[in-house]
């Protein structure tokens, strides 16, 4: 068994004069959920499974949390 993770990547980290980019990517645990606060003014999306049209609008001050969840998905090949 393997301990429970997720990855997370930031496709495009843009640095602006104001905000910089010191964060392009995380290893999200059971213990150490990351929260992500936007600073974009327009145009912030995030998806999480790479399909662009399955994307969420996140724009200014909007907030998300990225956390392990309970119940595990379990790939089976045929």
């Amino acid at each position: 068994m393997t301990d429970p993770a997720v990855a997370l990547f930031v496709r495009e980290p843009f640095p602006s004069v104001s905000t910089g980019t010191s964060v392009d990517g995380a290893l999200v645990d059971t213990r150490h959920p990351v929260e992500v606060v936007s600073e974009m003014d327009d145009g912030g999306v995030v998806f999480g499974d790479g399909i662009e049209g399955d994307r969420l609008d996140f724009g200014w001050g909007m907030r998300l949390r990225v956390e392990v969840a309970e119940q595990r998905l379990h790939l089976v090949r045929a």
